[in-house]
């Protein structure tokens, strides 16, 4: 059964070993627990142009996918210990990226559920940020 939720993500990026500001986004949407997963939904509005994205999450116990459909366009998948391929577009055309994911673990206390990731970011081989990035959805 699908429940309305408020969905807020936190990304954390060091490029060159200097922290950068968070980011943060924190939305309504709707999420929905299928099996062993939550499958979550919500939509945001870019404060630079008012054009909409939109952004699925499927969250496993140790898995993060992330889709995202608009404005910006994107599929990412962080799995820990492996390398995986990940595309990245806004409106220039797609960027090949690679994400290498050192950790990931879902935590569900009541009605909040917590995902954490950490991982890089790499284009040809060379290093563009190391990340953490968190996921809160409260009201499961």
């Amino acid at each position: 059964m699908d429940k309305r939720v408020t969905i807020t993500q936190v990304g954390i990026q060091r490029i060159d070993s200097v922290l950068q500001e968070p980011i943060r986004i924190t939305a309504a949407g709707r999420c929905a627990l299928r099996g062993d997963e939550y499958h979550a939904v919500f939509k945001e509005v870019l404060e630079n142009s008012g054009q909409s994205v939109l952004t699925k999450l499927v969250i496993k116990k140790d898995r993060l996918e992330v889709t995202k459909s608009g404005a910006i366009s994107a599929r990412m998948v962080f799995v820990p210990g492996e390398r995986t391929e990940l595309f990245y577009g806004a409106g220039g055309g797609d960027i090949r990226l690679f994400a290498g994911t050192a950790s990931a673990a879902r935590t569900v206390e009541g009605n909040i559920l917590r995902f954490m990731v950490e991982y890089s970011l790499e284009s040809e081989g060379i290093l563009i940020s190391e990340n953490t990035m968190e996921i809160t959805i409260d009201g499961i």
